[in-house]
């Protein structure tokens, strides 16, 4: 990666040692710490990535960032913003004979399923909205191959629709709006 250059695209995709974060007074995570190659940068966290943030990063820990770059005003260095963060391993797990061994538990690992209730009282209260900001989500957070979305039939709950079931876990969620999907994903799939 050319950092030089970096700040010439529109977009980027780097890879890079984590070292922290920088928190707002509030307590927000604001910034992120990394490391690429001999270069520290900092890096704005969007809020869309702040919610993938539940996974867990441990200074030492190297991550792939997607963002975007900016100009800053009236100067000429680069403001990064980071969209989607991905931990691609700890710093114990740099050993080659690691890799493989991560890669046949990731194999091995249940398949995740969202039961989602088609009945009419679900559908007239918005299954189907649900159902379509699941995927999208999904394919956002690149799940769509570890989660699978399972239209079922009645769920026995139907005073508060809409219902859908997380599996394994048998985690139930009723009145479920489409506005709380990502929150959803971030908060019970992306930990696991």
């Amino acid at each position: 990666m050319d950092l030089y250059n970096l700040h010439r695209q529109p977009h980027f995709s780097l890879e890079g040692q984590f070292l922290g974060f920088i928190q707002e007074s509030g307590g927000k995570l604001k910034y992120l710490r990394v490391a690429v190659g001999s270069t520290e940068l900092t890096i704005k966290l969007s809020k869309e990535s702040r919610v993938s943030l539940n996974q867990v990063l441990m200074p030492g820990d190297w991550i792939q960032i997607f963002g975007e770059t900016k100009l800053k005003k009236c100067k000429d260095e680069p403001k990064f913003k980071a969209y989607q963060i991905n931990k691609l391993y700890q710093n114990s797990e740099i050993s080659p004979s690691a890799s493989p061994k991560s890669d046949r538990s990731r194999c091995t690992k249940p398949k995740a399923k969202i039961l989602v209730c088609q009945k009419s009282g679900c559908q007239k209260r918005g299954a189907k909205k649900l159902c379509q900001e699941l995927e999208a989500v999904l394919c956002d957070r690149g799940l769509l191959d570890s989660v699978e979305i399972e239209r079922t039939g009645c769920q026995k709950r139907c005073s508060s629709a809409p219902n859908m079931m997380l599996m394994p876990s048998k985690t139930r969620c009723s009145k479920m709006h489409p506005n709380e999907v990502a929150d959803l994903v971030a908060q019970h799939l992306l930990q696991n």
